[in-house]
């Protein structure tokens, strides 16, 4: 290739482009959730449910949030999924919310039989968070630094025997994706998870955005590849045209 030409496709070589986020679907769990336009979702939710937020102070949470918390002593139904189908085109995925543990959670070095308690978020079958957290006992707590709502350690209004904690996810999560289909799960588990009226996760504010990025020409890249290309045109058709 002509060095000129080379240096001209170079100097006006298209730019990577990341394209605005989307939001695919949001939930403050007080109205109706909003859904992109043509994607179809579905909340799975045994046991647990959309519960008024009573006592829980925390900054942002309000009127109802999603949560595990029951008056039942029952360890199971602590696992909500949400489906969401005919994704459009995208390469990432990011989830935002704020997240609520409520009650006598131990974490994974906590007293003997009581631990270990996690919070986890999986994405399509894989874990994209989980961490532990110390309300009655252990010193782990918070191993992912987000950010801490109104006040740490604090009695928040549920069953008050003991501390409760609320965290600011912040858009912390984000991975790879471009399915049509994803599955959100958020649970509650290990072999101290009690579960019921003990121990409980709450979510509320749930944003689940979809990013495109891609290696896509902008508009002002092709026009000056085009004025490059017609000036080197000239320039080989000058330098074809002199008398030899």
């Amino acid at each position: 290739m002509n060095k000129k030409l080379l240096l001209t496709l170079l100097a006006f070589s298209p730019l990577t482009v990341s394209a605005a986020a989307i939001t695919a679907y949001s939930n403050d769990f007080d109205s109706a959730p909003v859904i992109a336009p043509g994607i179809i979702a579905n909340w799975a939710t045994p046991e647990s449910s959309v519960q008024p937020v009573q006592g829980f102070t925390a900054a942002g949470f309000s009127g109802n949030f999603l949560t595990s918390f029951s008056h039942s002593t029952s360890a199971s139904g602590n696992t909500a999924i949400l489906t969401l189908n005919n994704l459009p085109t995208h390469t990432s995925i990011s989830i935002d919310g704020l997240i609520a543990i409520i009650d006598s959670w131990d974490s994974n070095d906590g007293s003997l039989g009581a631990t270990p308690d996690f919070f986890n978020i999986l994405v399509d079958g894989s874990s994209i968070f989980q961490d532990t957290y110390n309300n009655a006992s252990g010193t782990n707590n918070n191993l992912s630094l987000l950010a801490d709502i109104n006040g740490g350690k604090i009695h928040r209004g549920f069953s008050g025997a003991y501390l409760d904690q609320a965290f600011d996810l912040d858009n912390s999560l984000s991975i790879a994706h471009s399915s049509s289909s994803i599955q959100v799960v958020i649970s509650g588990n290990g072999s101290g998870w009690q579960g019921g009226g003990d121990e409980a996760w709450g979510i509320d504010n749930f944003v689940l955005s979809l990013e495109n990025n891609s290696s896509i020409p902008e508009p002002e890249s092709i026009a000056l590849l085009g004025l490059g290309l017609l000036g080197f045109s000239y320039t080989r058709r000058k330098h074809n045209s002199k008398p030899a």
